[in-house]
């Protein structure tokens, strides 16, 4: 239980312990524990994760377990002693069936199984086995149960010599392999002190090498004798000093995962416990009376279709109270493992950066959490701009330390699941101007870039349809000067330019924009319109009708747009030389279709723009969002560097529907 609260929490293993197949789920912990399974049971169910089909499936299965049983009026009415001793055939030849169907071959690589592959019958055979407490019940237990004092308060192999005990367990597993062979059977124990000169030389006496562990990643001296008798094993030299290997079988009988992903022990078997019946099907495994079907838990038998290749974690709802400090702490981890020379794009960003609250865009987020810990394990944003018909994915990003484990792609699911749902869909993309954190798949690095396509494309998402876009700063914004000549371009330009603030212009501005179906676009204008003290328009006009052919938005960073940028809040941007904490930024221009110059109208509104951020003080200036498809020459010659590139990806929600 506690594994499971650390690494998974109560909901999230419910839900996934009922998908691996299991008819009965057992807490026998804290109730809260008990609840927290109830309501991940529950989620599950309205998430479609569990079907109500599964649930009859479960209920059928228990209540014809139940049938062939016994009932409340003879299990009140037991029959006695003599009953029990006509049922033990019965249940002991079903307890050894299970045995003998469970024991797992995890790896054979030398094909060292069965032991007649390798070794004569009359040579010998080493068994290394560790000192363990004998299992409750158990014959080694009543052994050691009866020699000791009636008196006694505690078991005799906690108050008395815990080698003697610890020997017993696994003695019955060495006579029963020495039965099967007329060869020695050289069986000694192995401690703490790790491997001793009496090890080394029965090794060299033996043909083959059994080693036995348990619980070997608790009890780190056994992985690390292991590992030295495998290296010795490895190291061995016939008479004429020619290399041989020795042959290494190591047996986990109690945790499977003691070796199960370390390929260089080549022959790893698994019993999952050492009880007298385990571990005689484990010797008649060795010596090849049976054929081992059992698989390593977590793994699906090859002779089964693989029906679900991902593993399906437990998806919430994003509750803001709930999971806003968690949230906050899982940017703070992604953010610190970025590479040296690699800024994050959730530098400045906190849990408020993915929250629009706006009337016209519909939101909905989603994690996955431990829900025993309330920790965050993946975070996806989702927007509806019902201006658009556009669904967005704006941010998906899983904790650095669990991917690769299908978390991102659980999220990303459900957040398709959620946005086909939504009246008027249109279009889907990936990527969101607003707010401007993640514009569409990161491609700042080769190798990166190269990993998210192919993920997302593996996703249902046709990224060779992308659209580069970008954001940019101009970092030394009080020592800049607009470069020689570019101020004449104002002329060129064919047009008047004005600053505007205020919702008393909105008409004509959100009329323009119209010209351009971006996601997100009206929203942003939207906020710049209703925030006129700490936001403005710059407007190109024809001069002869005083029509819009041009806007570009500025802001600085008390306005409500710089919440949704958080590149603003970055070191070196959010500075500022009044000392006031205050950055500055240009957002989202809009040149009309009908515009003769369109590169010397962005040019000039940029132009415009950047001098009044620098009028206010402004260290640096930041540039949100820009295509990059063009221009980059003519911004970087004006001092902006880039930031972050992305890919933008979109496709109709037809397409979608068919992925799904």
């Amino acid at each position: 239980m506690d594994s499971l609260c650390q690494n998974i929490g109560v909901n999230g293993g419910t839900v996934m312990a009922a998908n691996a197949g299991c008819d009965i789920l057992l807490l026998c912990r804290s109730f809260q524990h008990q609840l927290e399974a109830i309501n991940g049971f529950k989620l599950g169910l309205e998430n479609s994760m569990i079907t109500t089909d599964r649930v009859r499936r479960s209920l059928n299965r228990v209540l014809a377990m139940k049938s062939r049983c016994t009932s409340w009026d003879k299990a009140l009415k037991p029959a006695g002693i003599d009953l029990l001793s006509r049922l033990q055939p019965s249940h002991t030849a079903l307890s050894t069936k299970a045995y003998n169907s469970s024991i797992t071959v995890v790896r054979d690589q030398n094909g060292y199984l069965p032991l007649t592959n390798i070794i004569e019958p009359e040579e010998e055979l080493l068994l290394l086995t560790p000192l363990v407490k004998p299992l409750a019940a158990s014959a080694a237990s009543r052994a050691v149960s009866q020699h000791a004092p009636m008196d006694s308060p505690e078991p005799q192999w906690e108050r008395g010599n815990p080698g003697l005990s610890g020997e017993r367990v696994f003695r019955e597993l060495g006579r029963s392999l020495a039965r099967q062979r007329t060869g020695r059977v050289l069986h000694t124990s192995y401690t703490a002190n790790g491997v001793r000169p009496q090890h080394e030389s029965l090794i060299k006496r033996a043909s083959a090498v059994v080693v036995v562990t348990a619980d070997a990643n608790r009890n780190m001296y056994q992985n690390g004798f292991t590992k030295h008798i495998s290296m010795i094993c490895n190291m061995q030299h016939t008479a004429g000093g020619e290399k041989k290997i020795k042959p290494l079988i190591v047996v986990a009988v109690s945790s499977p995962y003691d070796f199960s992903t370390d390929t260089s022990i080549g022959t790893y078997v698994c019993t999952y416990d050492f009880t007298e019946t385990a571990l005689v099907s484990l010797v008649r495994v060795l010596h090849g009376d049976i054929t081992p079907t059992g698989s390593l838990p977590g793994t699906i038998s090859r002779s089964e279709k693989l029906t679900q290749s991902k593993t399906h974690w437990l998806v919430e709802i994003f509750n803001e109270e709930r999971d806003g400090a968690a949230l906050d702490t899982l940017i703070k981890e992604i953010i610190e493992w970025s590479a040296p020379n690699q800024r994050s794009e959730l530098r400045g960003a906190t849990s408020n950066s993915f929250l629009l609250r706006q009337q016209n865009v519909l939101e909905t987020h989603f994690v996955v959490r431990n829900s025993s810990t309330s920790a965050l394990y993946g975070f996806c944003s989702t927007y509806f701009f019902k201006s658009t018909g556009t669904g967005a994915i704006g941010a998906l990003f899983v904790d650095p330390g669990r991917r690769k484990l299908s978390i991102g792609q659980s999220l990303h699911d459900r957040a398709i699941r959620t946005l086909l749902q939504r009246e008027g869909i249109k279009r889907f993309q990936l990527g969101s101007r607003l707010p401007s954190i993640y514009l569409g798949i990161p491609s700042d690095h080769g190798s990166e870039r190269k990993r998210l396509r192919s993920w997302f494309a593996n996703v249902g998402w046709n990224t060779a349809l992308s659209r580069p876009v970008c954001s940019m700063v101009m970092r030394t914004l009080q020592s800049w000067s607009p470069p020689e000549g570019m101020a004449q371009s104002l002329q060129g330009a064919g047009a008047e330019f004005d600053l505007v603030r205020g919702w008393e212009h909105s008409r004509a501005i959100l009329d323009h924009i119209k010209t351009n179906n971006r996601q997100g676009l009206a929203e942003v204008y939207k906020l710049a319109l209703s925030d006129p003290t700490s936001c403005g328009i710059v407007r190109a006009t024809r001069p002869e009708d005083g029509s819009i052919v041009g806007t570009l938005i500025l802001y600085n960073s008390s306005s409500a747009l710089a919440e949704f940028i958080p590149s603003l809040k970055d070191e070196g941007i959010s500075e500022d030389v009044t000392g006031s904490g205050g950055g500055g930024g240009v957002s989202s221009p809009v040149i009309s279709p009908s515009a003769g110059e369109y590169a010397t109208i962005l040019q000039s509104l940029i132009l415009l723009g950047v001098r009044q951020v620098k009028k206010q003080g402004c260290a640096s200036c930041v540039l949100d969002y820009m295509d990059g498809d063009g221009n980059f020459d003519g911004l970087s010659a004006m001092g902006f560097e880039t930031m972050h590139t992305f890919e933008e990806v979109s496709c109709d929600a037809a397409t979608i529907t068919r992925a799904k």
